[in-house]
């Protein structure tokens, strides 16, 4: 059997891997579909003993055969078989190719769905399934049945062989079961086109129920009017070439699921039905069609129809009839019109997948970052199937650039067999190189090779191939790639005589497409620069993995060129940035793109670290392809809060939509020009690698760091499958007053690792001890040695520890110096006030005063009474501006550097308040300062300030620091008063140490804007957490129990604020998505507390509710079919 690698990871490989196919299993029939897809390593015993090589036509029989029927677009091919069997078989293996998919069938039961993959390991060879089908043989007849389908066209994702085949060379039992001209065939001539999309190799779909052929895989089904199959050649020849075996799992089959509607006669509406996210799905359904309905089609697509350019079509025939669309669609809707008349008996789908399980990714206790999670994992598996690719509704095309992104945070995401994927990808992209060397993208195709050098270099340097091995030390892959790399990354690219790259020949050479990014604002010089030193790290990482060390010399020769000349040549000292001359003469500004990379490549010293970051916290100029980079690269300089902020804020949008992908932009909703599923998203990495600090240091986690930051962040979880096992990883703040002040980590590290565990201090003052397992391992400079858990050093203001495989749990012992938590607001029912808390100060900058009079009263907002600080001493100029102040205090405050009072703008934040806090705001120069009197030595208080987010004004940057008034430097944080966003709260936990004086500071980084502020409070922190929320806790009482299950069924299909009345995910509607989230959450409370056998409410409580009101689980809207 021809292999182009080996069906495991690597040689590392854990022994005796269980790579059976998972599949919500409905009958047993499902079941044996799941052993018939099974365990690559049971496959392995047959391959080298009884089943013949593909390619080597002396060793096999079997034959390419077709119906004779050839040619032609969208065509389907049925084919039959009966065998005898003496006895059920104890062992049944079949290689299966085609171009381009099939479904089998074995005595009427389903047995592969949707097999093979879309062709083109190459450019000129196909590949084979190997299924084990003993499952489903019997003693006596059997019959074997295959539906083809040929697409006939290439496109983004498939290049066509030309001609339709069918080649199956099986083993049963030590007997042959091969294709020839035996096998009866036949054209189906049910199947038709409903529309192409010229990027998609696959027809959108059209069935004729009355050209059905019936129940022909059935045994009994009469098949003497077939023909027999006319032979083609044998394997290895033209045109479907050399057979490589498929390198990935047959797809995850959920079964068909069934929506929630009862039975009904169509008025010839178009109806539309909720899935419970986004998927990749077949539509089904069961109808009843009178005479007088026959011949008419039900028209099926998705929200997504108008991009993607993938639907369906059935035309209807007299009776009662079942039907599923074997072309898979993406939505999270699936819209359907029935003609009228038509009974309805069930609707329904079916959704497939790849075949990988999701991991405890990360979580933490900011509700908003964990939906982003969500989002972001399920847009990585929506772009998961025969390859990666950017998008399942406009092109499923293999855009490496995004599968660098992708293929960065899939390994964080999901268990080991999301690596197949990732290697056929790395495979694929080699083998398909151009005969200049270049490489390109998407592959594989027969549209477009050009070379994209960004996305190339991106490919086969650090954050591509090279991350592939260190997560996998898959060294086949890299052997095989090498040569290609190699050749792409030094004979391709050229050097300049100044030390950099030659970049003359991006966008002057033939078959080159020269894109960076989306948008504006791009320096393309310093950026392929940075692009270009990266592919020379991974390179050098890839030749020392494989000990080729024929290229090192000029390897370190480049990359020593460009470490010497990119910062003294790109720096500009008037920008404070990184700026290319030809970017500075096209009017740029400075790029955030570029420098993030330059941070990430090491090619930034460190004393320009400030002036980065500042660039980084104003400029919002990457599309998501890019902004994967930018967080990273605040964290890596250590602005890790920075880096978790600025993706809160510039993903806000999507994360406060109701879609359950992240899209192609920033901007939420859907769009005809961009998709609402895109994969260059990548927000996880950042979380995994930079919040909760794991990554692979050797190959194949041989070594890790574990190196988590906080970033204000209070609680947060990660678990990664890796070829070593499961790594699990929770860290979280402690009681701030407790004794044992700090924070606590808890670490699984799995057998045949070594974790390098680094603990930071920088939020910690009045340190004192480390305990691991309960035992004191360093206290006060001295280390006590733990069996398995070493004390390394101090680097860097952190504790380096080893920790070998096993469980630790690890605390940290001082008190938390201070740290921030922001939030978005917008209307004065989200504000965090609480009439029972103490205090110290509520100052609210109100309207009402006029020049030269201060107004002083009270308001009372959300039971807490505010102080109202107005208008004094000052001259009004005009749409209520008061200016020439110097200062606002009261009895126990003070905030300099104000020079302006904003009043009678109109309630910016309507709500249960009115707006109160809203109406008036106080400004200033770029530099203020907030001082706090009074207060009670040794206390924890919170901090919390409510900002204005000014609409189409420049956004207003600034660096927040809180100093705990010399006891210990606070946490500081960059914060945007985001012009598209909702106002911003952010709050400031601290300890007052010895002092009664707190200051905080607000240094604005945008010229000529300064920051705004509504109003201020300041309490006694009586919670450890200011932001925590609990999930599925609908009546706020701080637990999740069955009275929350009241909320959500009294206000069930309900629009509501929201966040409130059972609204659990925000989203302003009550519905089954709030459901599901409180019964896992209440699952998984009881099952803390060892209850897990107690009774859950069923979705069904809730259905039972809507049918009593007459509800249904779809809705009408206005025909749009023809």
């Amino acid at each position: 059997m021809a292999k182009r690698w080996s069906l495991f990871h690597s040689t590392d490989a854990p022994e005796n891997t269980d790579q059976t196919v998972k599949l919500t299993t409905k009958t047993s029939a499902m079941n044996r579909l799941s052993l018939a897809l099974g365990c690559v390593a049971f496959w392995n015993l047959f391959s080298a003993a009884t089943l013949a090589d593909l390619n080597d036509p002396s060793s096999s029989t079997a034959s390419w055969i077709s119906t004779g029927a050839l040619g032609g677009e969208n065509q389907w091919y049925a084919y039959r078989k009966t065998i005898d069997l003496t006895a059920s078989p104890e062992s049944a293996i079949l290689d299966i190719a085609t171009d381009s998919k099939y479904w089998l069938w074995i005595n009427g039961e389903m047995v592969v769905y949707e097999g093979g993959l879309k062709r083109g390991p190459t450019p000129n060879d196909t590949y084979f399934d190997r299924v084990d089908v003993t499952p489903y043989l019997q003693e006596g007849e059997n019959t074997v049945a295959l539906l083809n389908w040929y697409y006939g066209r290439g496109g983004y994702s498939h290049i066509s062989s030309g001609s339709p085949g069918v080649l199956v060379d099986g083993v049963i039992d030590g007997e042959s079961l091969v294709t020839d001209n035996t096998w009866l065939s036949t054209k189906v001539d049910s199947y038709g086109t409903a529309g192409t999309w010229w990027i998609l190799p696959e027809a959108s779909l059209q069935y004729d129920e009355r050209a059905s052929m019936g129940d022909w895989q059935a045994p009994e089904f009469d098949d003497s009017k077939w023909k027999a199959s006319t032979v083609l050649g044998a394997p290895g020849d033209d045109p479907w070439n050399d057979l490589v075996e498929r390198p990935i799992p047959q797809w995850k089959d959920f079964g068909q699921q069934a929506f929630n509607n009862s039975a009904f006669v169509s008025t010839g509406e178009e109806m539309v039905f909720d899935l419970p996210y986004q998927a990749q799905f077949t539509p089904y359904f069961k109808i009843a069609v009178p005479s007088n309905a026959a011949g008419q089609t039900v028209h099926m697509q998705t929200e997504t129809n108008l991009l993607s350019h993938t639907s369906a079509e059935y035309i209807t025939a007299t009776g009662v009839h079942e039907y599923e669309s074997y072309g898979w669609i993406s939505g999270e809707q699936l819209h359907i019109q029935f003609p009228a008349g038509v009974n309805v008996l069930e609707v329904g789908y079916r959704e497939t997948g790849y075949n990988t399980e999701f991991v405890d990714y990360f979580q933490s206790d900011d509700t908003r970052i964990n939906t982003l999670m969500d989002k972001g994992a399920r847009t990585q598996y929506l772009n998961m199937r025969d390859n990666y690719f950017d998008t399942p509704d406009r092109e499923r095309a293999a855009w490496w650039g995004d599968i660098v992104n992708e293929l960065g945070q899939s390994v964080y995401m999901f268990d080991t067999n999301s690596h197949d994927l990732i290697k056929k990808s790395v495979w694929n992209l080699a083998d398909w190189s151009n005969d200049n060397g270049t490489l390109h993208s998407p592959i594989p195709t027969d549209r477009n090779t050009s070379e994209l050098p960004m996305q190339m270099l991106a490919s086969v340097g650090h954050y591509g191939f090279a991350n592939y091995y260190r997560h996998t030390n898959d060294t086949e892959t890299i052997t095989h790639v090498y040569p290609k790399v190699s050749n792409y990354v030094l004979g391709v690219w050229d050097m300049r005589s100044n030390g950099l790259l030659d970049t003359s020949r991006i966008g002057n050479q033939a078959g080159m497409w020269d894109w960076f990014d989306w948008g504006d604002n791009i320096d393309r010089e310093a950026i392929a620069n940075c692009w270009y030193y990266l592919a020379l790290q991974g390179q050098r990482e890839q030749a020392i993995a494989i000990g080729d060390t024929s290229d090192l010399a000029e390897i370190d020769q480049r990359m020593e060129s460009i470490a010497n000349n990119y910062d003294s040549t790109f720096w500009n000292d008037s920008r404070q940035a990184y700026f290319s001359s030809r970017h500075a003469s096209n009017g740029g500004t400075p790029d955030d793109r570029a420098q993030a990379l330059a941070v990430l490549a090491g090619l930034a010293p460190e004393s320009r670290y400030d002036a980065l970051r500042e660039v980084l916290v104003k400029q919002e100029k990457s599309s998501p392809f890019m902004e994967a980079y930018v967080a990273p690269a605040l964290a890596e300089m250590g602005f890790a809060a920075d880096g978790l902020l600025r993706l809160r804020r510039r993903y806000a949008d999507q994360i406060d939509s109701s879609q359950s992908t992240l899209g192609e932009i920033f901007q939420a909703g859907f769009d005809a020009n961009w998709t609402k599923n895109h994969a260059w998203n990548a927000p996880l990495t950042f979380f995994a690698e930079y919040v909760a600090g794991i990554k692979p240091i050797e190959a194949g986690y041989d070594t890790y760091q574990v190196r988590p930051n906080f970033a204000g962040l209070n609680a947060a979880s990660q678990h990664i499958e890796t070829i070593k096992g499961g790594l699990d990883f929770s860290m979280s703040r402690t009681d701030v007053a407790g004794p044992t002040a700090g924070y606590q980590l808890s670490l699984h590290s799995p057998d045949n690792t070594l974790a390098n565990v680094s603990l930071p201090l920088d939020g910690i003052r009045a340190f004192d001890q480390v305990h691991v397992n309960g035992q004191v391992v360093y206290s006060n400079g001295t280390s006590s040695d733990l069996p398995g858990f070493t004390f390394t050093g101090i680097q860097n203001g952190r504790l380096e520890f080893e920790a070998a495989p096993g469980d630790w749990d690890i605390t940290v012992v001082g008190q938390q110096a201070g740290y921030f938590t922001t939030r978005s607001w917008q209307t004065d029912s989200d504000l965090p006030l609480d009439g029972s808390k103490t205090y110290t100060h509520a100052i609210d900058f109100s309207p009402g005063g006029v020049a030269n009079q201060t107004l002083s009263g009270t308001t009372t907002i959300g039971g807490v009474p505010f102080t109202q600080e107005s208008v004094g001493n000052g001259t009004t100029t005009g749409l209520g501006v008061v200016s020439g102040r110097d200062n606002t205090s009261g009895a126990n405050w003070a905030l300099s550097g104000i020079e302006f009072t904003y009043q009678g703008l109109g309630s910016r934040a309507p709500g249960e308040a009115g707006g109160m806090l809203s109406d008036g705001l106080v400004a200033g120069g770029m530099n203020q300062v907030l001082t706090l009197n009074d207060l009670e030595p040794n206390t924890d208080y919170i901090l919390t300030w409510f900002s204005p987010l000014w609409n189409g004004n420049t956004d207003r940057v600034g660096i927040l620091d809180g100093s705990d008034d010399g006891i210990g430097q606070g946490m500081t944080i960059a914060v945007v008063q985001d012009a598209d966003a909702e106002m911003l709260i952010t709050q400031y936990r601290y300890n007052t140490g010895d002092s009664t004086t707190f200051q905080m500071h607000f240094t604005s980084l945008t010229a000529g804007e300064t920051l705004h502020h509504y109003a201020f409070t300041n309490e006694l922190a009586t919670e450890l957490f200011a932001f925590v929320s609990i999930v599925g806790d609908a009546n706020g009482d701080g637990l999740v129990d069955l009275a929350d299950f009241d909320v959500i069924s009294d206000h069930f299909l309900t629009s509501v604020d929201p966040g409130s009345h059972g609204d659990v995910n925000s989203d302003g509607v009550v519905n089954t998505k709030d459901y599901r989230l409180w019964q896992q959450a209440y699952t998984e409370s009881l099952s803390s507390f060892g209850q897990g056998a107690a009774r859950v409410p069923e979705p069904t409580s809730l259905l039972l509710l809507c049918v009593a009101l007459g509800l249904v689980s779809y809705r009408r809207i206005k025909s749009t079919a023809a």
